[in-house]
């Protein structure tokens, strides 16, 4: 693996770790908050506003489309298998 140490990425990248601190602390801090203002509206049973925030309750319905091909003993044809490339950055 190679290693970028010219002074430009080196600044970027500890810029781009501080940042990234800050927002997972804030993030976290959201994820508190949500969690307390959802017992609320359980406690209340059905959609509520507080100071402009919207609290309510949401219904999702997924599907196993792995499990169901298994299940049904599927392949999944190649044409319809798609791959791609693309950049990250992991901090």
């Amino acid at each position: 693996m190679n290693t970028i140490n010219d002074y430009t990425s080196v600044s970027l990248a500890k810029e781009l770790k501080a940042l990234c601190d800050e927002v997972e602390a804030k993030n976290a801090r959201i994820a508190e908050i949500k969690k307390l203002l959802s017992v609320k509206g359980q406690e209340l049973g059905e959609k509520c506003y507080c100071d402009g925030v919207c609290i309510y309750p949401t219904n999702r319905k997924n599907i196993d489309y792995k499990g169901f091909l298994e299940k049904e003993k599927l392949i999944v044809p190649a044409e319809f298998i798609k791959e791609s490339t693309s950049w990250s950055v992991r901090v």
